[in-house]
Protein backbone atom coordinates (compact mmCIF):
# COMPACT_ATOMS: atom_id res chain seq x y z
CA UNK A 1 0.00 0.00 0.00
CA UNK A 2 2.37 2.80 1.18
CA UNK A 3 5.16 1.20 -1.58
CA UNK A 4 2.89 1.98 -4.39
CA UNK A 5 2.02 5.75 -2.65
CA UNK A 6 5.58 6.40 -2.30
CA UNK A 7 6.77 5.67 -6.13
CA UNK A 8 3.48 7.19 -7.12
CA UNK A 9 4.47 10.19 -5.47
CA UNK A 10 8.23 10.23 -6.87
CA UNK A 11 7.45 9.52 -10.15
CA UNK A 12 4.73 12.62 -9.93
CA UNK A 13 7.04 14.96 -8.34
CA UNK A 14 10.20 14.41 -9.83
CA UNK A 15 9.73 13.40 -13.17
CA UNK A 16 6.60 15.97 -14.09
CA UNK A 17 5.68 13.52 -16.77
CA UNK A 18 2.27 12.86 -15.15
CA UNK A 19 -0.48 15.30 -16.16
CA UNK A 20 -4.13 15.57 -14.53
CA UNK A 21 -7.16 13.52 -15.68
CA UNK A 22 -9.10 16.21 -19.05
CA UNK A 23 -12.51 16.27 -16.53
CA UNK A 24 -11.85 19.07 -14.00
CA UNK A 25 -14.95 20.48 -13.10
CA UNK A 26 -17.16 17.49 -11.10
CA UNK A 27 -15.12 16.13 -8.01
CA UNK A 28 -14.63 12.90 -8.46
CA UNK A 29 -16.44 11.08 -5.60
CA UNK A 30 -15.60 7.36 -4.38
CA UNK A 31 -17.52 4.40 -2.85
CA UNK A 32 -15.38 1.55 -1.76
CA UNK A 33 -17.67 -0.61 -1.42
CA UNK A 34 -14.86 -3.41 -0.14
CA UNK A 35 -13.92 -1.95 2.92
CA UNK A 36 -16.95 0.14 3.47
CA UNK A 37 -15.54 4.42 2.58
CA UNK A 38 -16.63 7.00 0.72
CA UNK A 39 -14.52 10.07 -0.08
CA UNK A 40 -14.57 13.06 -2.68
CA UNK A 41 -11.57 14.21 -4.12
CA UNK A 42 -10.85 17.73 -4.66
CA UNK A 43 -11.81 19.72 -8.19
CA UNK A 44 -9.12 18.93 -9.96
CA UNK A 45 -8.91 15.25 -9.26
CA UNK A 46 -11.02 13.49 -11.11
CA UNK A 47 -9.27 9.90 -11.97
CA UNK A 48 -8.40 7.55 -8.88
CA UNK A 49 -6.29 4.78 -9.48
CA UNK A 50 -7.46 1.77 -7.38
CA UNK A 51 -4.85 -0.56 -6.08
CA UNK A 52 -5.67 -3.77 -3.69
CA UNK A 53 -3.46 -6.31 -2.12
CA UNK A 54 -3.47 -8.83 0.49
CA UNK A 55 -0.89 -9.88 2.96
CA UNK A 56 -0.83 -13.08 4.88
CA UNK A 57 0.81 -12.82 8.31
CA UNK A 58 1.05 -14.96 11.19
CA UNK A 59 -2.69 -14.19 12.38
CA UNK A 60 -4.13 -13.89 9.20
CA UNK A 61 -4.54 -12.00 5.97
CA UNK A 62 -4.69 -8.42 6.09
CA UNK A 63 -6.18 -6.85 2.73
CA UNK A 64 -5.79 -3.14 1.41
CA UNK A 65 -7.46 -1.42 -1.04
CA UNK A 66 -6.20 2.69 -2.37
CA UNK A 67 -7.59 4.96 -4.30
CA UNK A 68 -4.97 7.72 -5.52
CA UNK A 69 -5.32 11.00 -7.55
CA UNK A 70 -3.45 13.69 -8.48
CA UNK A 71 -3.37 17.59 -10.34
CA UNK A 72 -0.75 19.87 -11.00
CA UNK A 73 0.73 20.55 -7.54
CA UNK A 74 -0.56 17.74 -5.87
CA UNK A 75 -1.29 14.20 -4.78
CA UNK A 76 -4.39 12.78 -2.71
CA UNK A 77 -5.50 9.05 -1.30
CA UNK A 78 -7.68 7.38 0.77
CA UNK A 79 -7.31 3.62 1.86
CA UNK A 80 -8.50 0.97 4.26
CA UNK A 81 -6.54 -1.62 5.23
CA UNK A 82 -9.24 -4.53 7.07
CA UNK A 83 -7.80 -7.08 9.76
CA UNK A 84 -8.50 -10.39 10.54
CA UNK A 85 -10.24 -10.60 13.61
CA UNK A 86 -8.18 -11.66 16.08
CA UNK A 87 -5.74 -8.54 15.08
CA UNK A 88 -9.08 -6.49 15.85
CA UNK A 89 -10.07 -6.89 19.13
CA UNK A 90 -6.53 -6.38 20.47
CA UNK A 91 -6.01 -3.38 18.26
CA UNK A 92 -9.49 -1.67 19.22
CA UNK A 93 -8.39 -1.11 22.88
CA UNK A 94 -4.44 -0.04 21.88
CA UNK A 95 -5.60 1.99 19.21
CA UNK A 96 -3.26 4.63 19.91
CA UNK A 97 -0.32 1.88 19.77
CA UNK A 98 -1.92 1.11 15.91
CA UNK A 99 -1.82 4.95 15.15
CA UNK A 100 1.66 5.27 15.83
CA UNK A 101 3.05 2.06 13.87
CA UNK A 102 0.66 3.94 11.09
CA UNK A 103 2.30 7.45 11.56
CA UNK A 104 5.66 5.82 12.14
CA UNK A 105 5.09 3.81 8.51
CA UNK A 106 4.12 6.45 6.76
CA UNK A 107 6.98 8.61 7.92
CA UNK A 108 9.25 6.35 7.13
CA UNK A 109 7.90 5.39 3.59
CA UNK A 110 8.11 8.28 2.61
CA UNK A 111 11.14 9.96 4.26
CA UNK A 112 8.63 12.44 5.91
CA UNK A 113 9.37 14.65 9.36
CA UNK A 114 6.39 15.08 11.14
CA UNK A 115 5.45 18.53 12.07
CA UNK A 116 1.89 18.25 14.24
CA UNK A 117 0.52 15.06 15.69
CA UNK A 118 -2.98 15.57 17.35
CA UNK A 119 -5.87 13.58 18.04
CA UNK A 120 -9.64 15.03 16.89
CA UNK A 121 -11.78 14.49 19.05
CA UNK A 122 -14.83 15.72 17.34
CA UNK A 123 -15.19 12.43 15.28
CA UNK A 124 -17.31 9.65 16.75
CA UNK A 125 -14.59 7.15 15.56
CA UNK A 126 -10.34 7.37 16.94
CA UNK A 127 -8.72 9.61 14.77
CA UNK A 128 -5.37 10.85 14.26
CA UNK A 129 -3.83 13.58 11.55
CA UNK A 130 -0.29 14.42 11.26
CA UNK A 131 1.16 17.07 9.63
CA UNK A 132 4.32 16.55 7.71
CA UNK A 133 7.49 17.48 5.44
CA UNK A 134 9.20 15.80 3.07
CA UNK A 135 11.86 16.21 0.50
CA UNK A 136 12.76 14.66 -3.36
CA UNK A 137 15.76 16.20 -4.16
CA UNK A 138 15.41 20.14 -4.64
CA UNK A 139 11.81 19.98 -3.98
CA UNK A 140 10.20 20.37 -0.35
CA UNK A 141 6.64 19.23 -0.25
CA UNK A 142 3.75 19.00 2.94
CA UNK A 143 1.19 16.72 3.59
CA UNK A 144 -1.57 15.63 5.51
CA UNK A 145 -2.53 12.47 6.97
CA UNK A 146 -5.77 11.05 8.77
CA UNK A 147 -5.65 7.71 10.56
CA UNK A 148 -9.30 6.60 11.56
CA UNK A 149 -10.10 3.39 13.19
CA UNK A 150 -13.56 1.60 13.45
CA UNK A 151 -12.39 -1.28 15.42
CA UNK A 152 -11.28 -3.32 12.55
CA UNK A 153 -10.42 -1.24 9.92
CA UNK A 154 -7.89 1.45 10.00
CA UNK A 155 -8.34 4.08 7.23
CA UNK A 156 -6.04 6.72 5.67
CA UNK A 157 -6.38 10.18 3.83
CA UNK A 158 -3.39 11.64 2.48
CA UNK A 159 -2.47 14.94 0.78
CA UNK A 160 0.76 15.61 -0.52
CA UNK A 161 1.46 18.94 -1.83
CA UNK A 162 4.43 21.03 -3.14
CA UNK A 163 2.25 24.20 -2.92
CA UNK A 164 1.93 25.18 0.78
CA UNK A 165 -0.91 27.71 0.71
CA UNK A 166 -2.90 24.56 -0.83
CA UNK A 167 -2.70 22.29 2.47
CA UNK A 168 -5.39 24.60 4.53
CA UNK A 169 -7.27 25.66 1.58
CA UNK A 170 -10.71 24.60 1.40
CA UNK A 171 -11.38 21.97 -0.90
CA UNK A 172 -8.39 20.03 0.70
CA UNK A 173 -10.38 20.32 4.16
CA UNK A 174 -13.61 19.15 2.17
CA UNK A 175 -11.74 16.34 0.96
CA UNK A 176 -10.55 15.16 4.68
CA UNK A 177 -14.12 16.03 6.07
CA UNK A 178 -15.90 14.16 3.02
CA UNK A 179 -14.15 11.09 4.09
CA UNK A 180 -17.41 8.98 5.43
CA UNK A 181 -17.13 5.00 7.22
CA UNK A 182 -20.06 3.28 6.07
CA UNK A 183 -21.68 0.70 8.18
CA UNK A 184 -22.02 -2.90 6.89
CA UNK A 185 -25.69 -3.87 7.23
Amino acid sequence: MVKFFSLLIMAFFLTGSLTASENMVDPLCVICTEEQFSITFPKGFSHAAKEEDSIQTELGVISTVNYVSFNDTSVAMAGAGCYPENIAISMDREHDQLFTLAKESLMASLSATPLKTFMIDQQVLPTLEVEFVMQMEQLILIGKARFVFDGKRLYSVIFITSEPSTLSAPEVNDFFDSFVVISKK
